[in-house]
């Protein structure tokens, strides 16, 4: 039995290395985490996938609470990015990849902006070079939203963010989980 459970905890990494083509990353984004100053009640949360085989990304990120000042009116988003490298924790970066374009925006609030979701639509292309970078050492990038006034306002250098996590930690969650079963088993 000891055996074919490090069997299957020897096939299950090696296929997690071998198989993945596909990097998915939880964010959890909100203004505490932007330097400076980011929007205080401003959060959102979703996923970013990263595909260094085919050169594509994909996401599905939904915010709430972005500030929409009455006094400057039609406070809209106005940038959503990959930043870094060089943007670990407590660090700002220049933009890598810019994902406002070709995001499909929803917003579900009365105003363009408190609520909404921002989502792919599917796999869009984009350089191998910048996928790479980011899977090389995830930590050091993050996902953020951007927010404008027409009248100023807003969150120009970013209104929520999100630090990408480091991917290995869900390949030994998936292993914390075989051994979960395993000792599920024996008490039976």
């Amino acid at each position: 039995m000891r055996s074919k459970l490090m069997t299957m905890v020897m096939v299950s990494v090696g296929c997690s290395t071998a198989l993945e083509a596909s990097t998915t990353f939880n964010v959890v984004m909100d203004g505490a985490q932007e330097v400076g100053v980011g929007d205080p009640t401003g959060f959102g949360s979703g996923t970013i996938t990263f595909d260094p085989v085919t050169d594509m990304i994909s996401w599905n990120i939904t915010y709430a609470n972005l500030t929409d000042d009455p006094i400057y009116e039609d406070v809209q988003l106005s940038g959503f990015h990959v930043h870094g490298p060089g943007g670990s924790a407590g660090s700002n970066a220049g933009v890598l990849i810019n994902l406002d374009n070709l995001a499909a925006t929803t917003p579900s609030g009365v105003d363009s902006v408190p609520n909404g979701t921002l989502t792919s639509g599917g796999a869009l292309p984009f350089t191998g070079s910048l996928i790479d970078q980011v899977l090389a050492d995830p930590t050091d990038f993050y996902l953020n939203l951007h927010t404008d006034g027409d009248f100023g306002g807003g969150f120009p250098l970013g209104a929520i963010r999100g630090q990408l996590p480091e991917p290995a930690s869900m390949s030994l969650m998936a292993i914390g989980g075989l051994a979960l079963l395993r000792r599920r088993r024996r008490t039976r």
